[in-house]
């Protein structure tokens, strides 16, 4: 259970590290992407 718990907060980070790096249309077209796949 703490594997899942460290995996998701990972996720988070990246997200978190992603919406900064990119511009906000990007980062909503990506994400958009994401929940398509998902």
């Amino acid at each position: 259970m703490t594997v899942v718990y460290i995996f998701l907060g990972y996720i988070l980070t990246l997200r978190s590290i992603i919406e900064n790096l990119l511009p906000r249309h990007q980062f909503c077209l990506l994400y958009v992407g994401n929940n398509r796949i998902t």
